[in-house]
């Protein structure tokens, strides 16, 4: 995309956005909120009239589809787009179709034991009730390596993987590269299994970013079919090394009205990991799962009532400061 064709959509999106503006509706006010929320929560604090608001309106719609618009406009690796099919491979698990765009000159070997890790994880993530896999065709672009993979990552974001939920594509390296070793290792399986996670919930589910993420994290680790009150799932280090952020924090629950308007996103998603291993350690994840889809948590839990929100935080709190400093296993529903 050329800065004419750039310059072009931005101004046809600045058109719809000025004819619309004064028909907000809860809708884009969301993503306005998920996009700004530091100029969102300002707008809240200090007493402004109407015509200012749609000003900063208008100013964070502007700059949240030149987002969009960039999102989709990163460079591609040629290879997904060549005529050249040696490097394409189509598969089947049951009816639900996998399309892999593999980057020349990636070891072979690496490539059949992800496709087979991914049959693998599927047989065994159908059986939970917290998502549904449907029958449809998922893309996923492999590289070579770390390497290669970070050249093509949109905004050169600190990622190992990432779910495109615009091109609806998953883009994972086979290798990763450890600095302070100086050596590459295949990519850890609960990579991939989280970006599969994402791409699975896009195509089922309207849940919440924090349970999206929540529910990722959660489920990348997942062993076992799912058998409720029997089955244990891995409470890993890498996420168990970070309770004492919370703790001294003191972050909110992600039921908490504008809860993904507060934090950066790293906080949000550590946060939405624990809250969602809290409810399936306490027997409420798939309760939980059943209420959104009827009601809001926070009336649920709290019947808004501050008083009834801040003895769940504090369980939730005491829940974690109890939590072991090493990896274990953890039986929920």
């Amino acid at each position: 995309m050329n800065i004419l064709e750039l310059t072009s959509l931005v101004l046809t999106e600045l058109i719809k956005i000025n004819n619309k503006l004064k028909k907000l509706n809860s809708n884009v006010k969301k993503a306005i909120i998920n996009f700004q929320p530091q100029v969102y929560n300002l707008l809240q604090i200090v007493n402004v009239d109407s015509f200012f608001k749609i000003q900063f309106y208008r100013i964070i719609l502007i700059l949240f589809f030149l987002q969009l618009l960039f999102c989709a406009s990163y460079k591609r690796p040629n290879w997904i787009l060549t005529t050249e099919h040696s490097n394409h491979i189509t598969t089947f698990k049951n009816s639900i179709q996998f399309q892999f765009f593999i980057e020349p000159h990636s070891d072979l070997t690496y490539v059949n034991n992800l496709i087979s890790d991914i049959f693998t994880f599927v047989d065994i993530l159908e059986t939970y009730p917290y998502l549904e896999i449907r029958n449809s065709l998922y893309k996923i672009v492999v590289y070579k390596h770390y390497k290669s993979y970070k050249e093509y990552r949109p905004f050169q974001v600190e990622s190992l993987a990432h779910f495109d939920r615009n091109k609806k594509e998953i883009h994972i390296p086979l290798t990763i590269y450890y600095n302070h070793l100086g050596l590459e290792y295949p990519t850890p399986k609960f990579v991939m299994y989280h970006e599969l996670i994402h791409a699975f919930l896009e195509n089922c589910c309207e849940y919440s970013l924090w349970l999206n993420e929540g529910l990722a994290l959660l489920l990348q680790n997942v062993q076992e079919k799912f058998v409720c009150n029997q089955t244990k799932i891995l409470f890993p280090y890498g996420l168990i090394s970070h309770k004492n952020i919370l703790i001294d924090k003191n972050f909110e629950l992600p039921i908490y009205p504008n809860f993904e308007s507060l934090y950066t996103i790293y906080e949000h998603n550590l946060i939405s990991g624990f809250f969602v291993y809290y409810l399936w350690g306490n027997r409420e994840l798939l309760n939980t799962i059943h209420i959104i889809k009827n009601t809001s948590l926070y009336e649920f839990y709290t019947n808004n009532d501050l008083k009834k929100y801040q003895i769940l935080k504090s369980k939730f709190y005491e829940w974690i400061k109890k939590i072991p400093n090493h990896e274990f296993y953890i039986l929920g529903c």
